[in-house]
């Protein structure tokens, strides 16, 4: 079976630094550096981060069935699907020509969406 392109947009925050050169490879828990580092972020910013930590761990237990992308809404592929499905500078989740795009996407129905592609494409296998 064929894993779902998952495409997740947004402007998100980057972490540029680690904590001390006692944890080179510090970059993703214990630390206080990232908290920091977050408060120069904005609100906006801030929650969209928060919807792709929450996206992520809820589709974390699909595991080798979907194939997650995260695409900055700076980069030049952002801007491209940007201008492809009027998405602005708001989340979106991208899952083959669906899209669900706003600050307001329910996870739910993300997750209730991907339940049917894969269960239509294990009933084609069979």
């Amino acid at each position: 079976m064929d894993r779902i392109k998952i495409t997740v947009y947004g402007l998100f925050p980057t972490l540029l630094s680690t904590c001390a050169s006692c944890c080179p490879t510090q970059y993703i828990t214990g630390c206080d550096f990232e908290e920091d580092q977050l408060q120069e972020y904005s609100p906006d910013m801030l929650r969209n981060q928060m919807f792709l930590n929450n996206l992520v761990t809820m589709l974390s237990d699909l595991g080798a069935q979907i194939q997650i992308e995260v695409v900055g809404a700076d980069s030049i592929k952002g801007l491209i699907l940007s201008a492809r499905y009027g998405l602005g500078n708001g989340p979106a989740v991208i899952i083959g020509k669906k899209v669900f795009k706003g600050e307001d996407i329910d996870l739910d129905e993300v997750k209730k969406y991907l339940s049917t592609l894969m269960e239509s494409s294990s009933k084609a296998i069979i």
